[in-house]
């Protein structure tokens, strides 16, 4: 398959950066009771995330269909 290895290293990015986003939302319902600015402060690192996890998906998307040009830079 063309683009194999870009193909594994999106996925392993996209499947740490989910874990990340697992720990933030638990986070958040520990923090529930907190102070406001601690909530955002998750809040604002949660939609970062899922930000990144989308535009790792298009990216997994191009280097499936083989339009891939380049790869983002891992955490």
């Amino acid at each position: 398959m063309k683009n194999f290895i870009a193909i594994k290293d999106l996925c392993r990015q996209i499947a740490n950066k989910s874990l990340s986003v697992i720990s933030l939302l638990e986070g958040m319902d520990e923090t529930r009771k907190s102070p406001y600015e601690l909530a955002q402060v998750y809040e604002d690192m949660l939609l970062d995330d899922i930000t990144h996890v989308q535009q790792l998906t298009l990216e997994l998307t191009r280097a499936a269909t083989g339009e891939i040009t380049n790869i983002p830079d891992k955490d």
